[in-house]
């Protein structure tokens, strides 16, 4: 007899706190690999970078997340990112690189508006690649793509493949293709400006999983949004006995 059991496992619980003029939805789900954003396509890449590293990187459009508007990102190799305002320079991150774990959001550091994507402790110099790219300029999906593909965990194994995209009106996606773990905590998310104890934020994950063929996409909305949602993943176990 083969018998069929569907289950239901909660894969991540996104905790938002937003206030009324920093209103964003959240969608969830499955996403398979084959919808990443084709190498090919993403032709900026970090040559040689550094345990514990950071990099500026121009953006291809003004891009606007929870109030603040960039044209420009500082990304730390250990998977997150802040944006630098228009209206201000880039400045050194006050802590080097944000080694070595990932903190639940919303946390002290770093101030500005910060994403985080696979924040824990990442070590691209053990190998794979960080590239981005202006995907499908002039359409719908315009957006920039940042992909952190095969990148190692501190001191080796555990690689990593994700995608976020910025979108030119103001989405946010991150894809987790392959987020593998190493036990440690990591986080996904993304907070305002501002001192921890008074920021927005949206905390999509936080824990020692690992999260395979998952995406988020955080889009900006006209209503008031003030909850705690859960996103659940069904998997299907089959038993067979004689």
């Amino acid at each position: 007899t083969t018998t069929t059991t569907p289950t239901v496992e909660t894969l991540v619980t996104a905790q938002i706190s937003v206030t009324d003029t920093l209103d964003y939805t959240i969608t969830s789900g499955e996403r398979a690999a084959a919808a990443a954003t084709a190498l090919s396509q993403l032709s900026g890449q970090w040559v040689q970078p550094p345990d514990d590293g950071m990099l500026s990187i121009d953006l291809p459009f003004s891009y606007q997340l929870f109030g603040e508007t960039a044209r420009t990102l500082m990304l730390s190799s250990n998977g997150l990112f802040y944006l630098v305002s228009e209206d201000s320079s880039v400045t050194a991150a006050s802590r080097a690189g944000f080694c070595c774990v990932g903190l639940e959001l919303p946390s002290e550091n770093p101030t500005q508006v910060t994403v985080a994507f696979w924040w824990e402790d990442l070590d691209p110099a053990e190998g794979g690649s960080i590239v981005w790219g202006h995907v499908d300029q002039g359409r719908a999906e315009e957006r920039f793509v940042l992909r952190f593909a095969a990148i190692q965990h501190y001191p080796r194994g555990n690689a990593v493949d994700v995608e976020v995209g910025l979108y030119r009106d103001g989405r946010l996606m991150i894809h987790c293709i392959n987020c593998k773990s190493d036990n440690g905590r990591h986080a996904v998310g993304v907070q305002s400006a501002g001192a921890s104890s008074s920021r927005a934020y949206i905390n999509l994950f936080y824990g020692r999983e690992d999260v395979e063929d998952f995406y988020w996409m955080v889009s900006p909305t006209n209503s008031q949004t003030e909850a705690v949602t859960s996103t659940t993943k069904t998997t299907t176990t089959t038993t067979t006995t004689t």
